[in-house]
């Protein structure tokens, strides 16, 4: 299953994508290029799925406000 649905403060339900959600998202072929990207655009995970072989879950609005704000394929950042 891909979604988790977590109860936050007063109510606020907070929806939590594990990393094979995020891979899928990003268009990605392997889970360790997600969590890759995720590193690079600062995104941490808010918790880990249950068992050894668990995998991080992170906040899906982050990582949908991440996605978007990133800059298009070839863009130079560093250049004014």
């Amino acid at each position: 299953m891909f979604v988790r649905r977590t109860v936050r403060h007063r109510g606020d339900v907070a929806e939590k994508w594990n990393t094979e959600r995020v891979r899928v998202e990003l268009g990605l072929t392997s889970i360790r290029s997600a969590s890759r990207a995720l590193h690079r655009l600062g995104i941490r995970p808010v918790s880990r799925e249950p068992g050894r072989l668990g995998m991080n879950e992170y906040d899906a609005a982050e990582v949908t406000a991440a996605i978007a704000a990133r800059p298009g394929r070839g863009r130079k950042t560093d250049r004014v």
